[in-house]
């Protein structure tokens, strides 16, 4: 039986490595399907027939029918009567009204109510966060809007996002409260939007940024996941969320071909476990036919031994 389970141990590993759970394959659309879900949060005041925009920033779907912003993009809706909140879809033809439901300035966050509609929601990734990790901010940065010189009637019509890249730098949270500090690009208007991996995942919710004269680095915070996880839990919204590691594409093929290689090994111990088996069964029945030939030779032997002392 030890036997038996030393022989086929390679194959019981390869079964339980394909059952175990696999971390997830980073792919462009993952980036793309996390962009569906962001939306530009827009206050506009009212005054009769008129309406002037009076400001933006960015959000994302957290329940189809919630998006979760920074409680300073919203700040003025709570001061203004004549100030209404639109939520305006990066795609489809429709925007929605929203209203304030859950306010935190103290981490920068709130949660915005559709009035009508829902939204792609997006999932957020639980785990801990890597130094250096390549990461994406989502979002509506006005610089790009001014530079396309974008009227308000563009600005509250649906439109596609803004994705800038930079990479995580662990270990200098501000002191206000628990944020990721990262090199993606931001500029106003990105306040509220989402900062995610290459899985599409988000790792938190873009707040701030360093002022720069131009001679020195920029650098972006985002709102941790275990602020945001706080904050939606006292909201009552259950949140998506994994902890299942994102891996880029030269791991999954170094992972696949890691695979392949287990694969080949499996086979060909098993088949030279078969050759073995075959090759023992053969020697055996040569061994049994010989020793069939002298016992038979031996008893002819014999006998005629016996008719000649006769």
């Amino acid at each position: 039986m030890v036997a038996l389970l030393r022989r086929f141990a390679p194959l019981l590993g390869l079964i339980l490595a394909l059952l175990a759970p696999m971390p997830l394959h980073a792919e462009q659309q993952d980036i793309a399907a996390a962009a569906r879900g962001v939306v530009r949060v827009a206050l506009v005041a009212t005054d009769g027939a008129d309406a002037y925009f009076v400001g933006h920033g960015s959000g994302f779907a957290v329940a189809p029918d919630k998006v979760l912003t920074n409680a300073h993009v919203v700040e003025l809706a709570r001061e203004e009567r004549n100030l209404v909140i639109g939520v305006i879809p990066s795609e489809g033809s429709k925007t929605y009204g929203g209203r304030i439901i859950a306010y935190s300035p103290g981490n920068d966050l709130a949660l915005i109510q559709l009035e009508e509609g829902s939204l792609p929601v997006s999932t957020f990734y639980a785990g801990a966060v890597a130094d250096g990790q390549h990461v994406t901010a989502i979002g509506y940065p006005g610089t790009v809007d001014r530079a396309q010189g974008l009227g308000l009637k563009q600005m509250v019509e649906p439109l596609a996002t803004v994705k800038t890249s930079g990479n995580i730098s662990s270990g200098r949270a501000s002191q206000s409260f628990d944020t990721i500090l990262h090199t993606a690009p931001l500029a106003a208007g990105n306040s509220g939007g989402p900062l995610v991996d290459d899985c599409g995942r988000v790792l938190g919710v873009n707040s701030f940024g360093s002022i720069s004269d131009g001679n020195d680095a920029e650098f972006g915070f985002a709102v941790s996941w275990r602020e945001i996880a706080s904050f939606l839990r006292q909201a009552g919204v259950a949140s998506l969320h994994t902890v299942v590691p994102c891996r880029s594409m030269a791991e999954a093929d170094a992972a696949e071909a890691s695979l392949t290689q287990r694969e080949a090994q499996a086979s060909e111990q098993k088949d030279r476990a078969v050759n073995q088996a075959r090759d023992a069964a053969l020697a055996k029945a040569r061994d049994d036919a010989e020793r069939d030939i002298i016992t038979a030779r031996e008893n002819a032997m014999a006998g005629a031994a016996v008719l000649l002392a006769i």
